[in-house]
């Protein structure tokens, strides 16, 4: 996790996503970026509501055991259905 910070990666994604918002016309209503918190965001696409929980308290291991868990999933589900990226 330490070459995270060393590579800029949070400025990095900042950068991008404002760009590509620009590029896609998409308004930016509110932002929260760059400080030292992580944020989990939560996403719904039929009404393009978004909401931001910026974790205060992380739990690495947590995390890291979730993460794991979820890729174990995902390599060993069925890749199916729609997905709508885009209204």
């Amino acid at each position: 996790m330490a070459s995270l910070s060393s590579s800029n990666v949070g400025t990095r994604n900042a950068e991008f996503v404002l760009d590509y918002l620009k590029t896609e016309k998409i308004p930016i209503v509110a932002k929260d970026l760059l400080d030292s918190y992580p944020r989990k965001v939560y996403y719904f696409p039929d009404s393009g509501r978004v909401m931001v929980k910026k974790l205060h308290r992380v739990h690495n291991e947590t995390l890291f055991t979730r993460e794991k868990d979820y890729k174990a999933r995902l390599s060993s589900s069925k890749v199916e259905g729609d997905v709508e990226l885009f209204i």
